[in-house]
């Protein structure tokens, strides 16, 4: 199995990334952090939402996974940027976003993910071979290349280019 899976919806702290081996809500009514599992708060508040969306995030994790080990890279990337949206602090699913966009040769996505995941945790091994590996990306600066239809279309100077 892979070692980021997630089997289960409760294995990560949904306020603050992997800080903890128990999900964790903050109930929207009072602010008291719950167990992930939890359908109410102590508060009376009800939870259902934030665990199916927490079960949500997981399950667009782990397709995200399976699409990038299938070679889907645009569909692994389409899906784990929405867990990055559903949880904004999940770290591990930062680092492999930063990754996917890598892999795409999409340097500075990807070093804008990696420089989220290292506010969140800049102990994390491995940033520092991550980031070398998209500052390899990155190479030297090359002009950019104009098709034979842009430049027919006078976008080239005197649109003679």
């Amino acid at each position: 199995m892979d070692p980021h899976h997630r089997g289960r919806p409760a294995e990560l702290r949904a306020t603050g990334g992997e800080t903890s081996g128990v999900a964790m809500y903050s109930c929207p009514a009072c602010g008291k952090e719950v167990d992930a599992g939890a359908a109410r708060c102590p508060c009376g508040a009800d939870l259902t939402l934030l665990r199916d969306l927490h079960a949500l995030a997981d399950s667009w994790f782990n397709r995200a996974l399976a699409a990038a080990e299938g070679s889907e890279l645009g569909q692994a990337l389409e899906l784990m940027g929405a867990c990055c949206a559903v949880r904004p602090h999940d770290a591990e699913a930062r680092y492999v976003l930063a990754q996917l966009y890598g892999q795409l040769g999409l340097a500075d996505e990807a070093q804008a993910a990696l420089a989220r995941r290292r506010e969140l945790d800049p102990a994390q091994p491995g940033l520092a071979e991550l980031e070398r590996s998209i500052a390899r990306l990155r190479g030297p600066a090359a002009p950019p290349r104009r098709s034979r239809a842009w430049r027919g279309m006078g976008h080239g100077r005197n649109g003679r280019d």
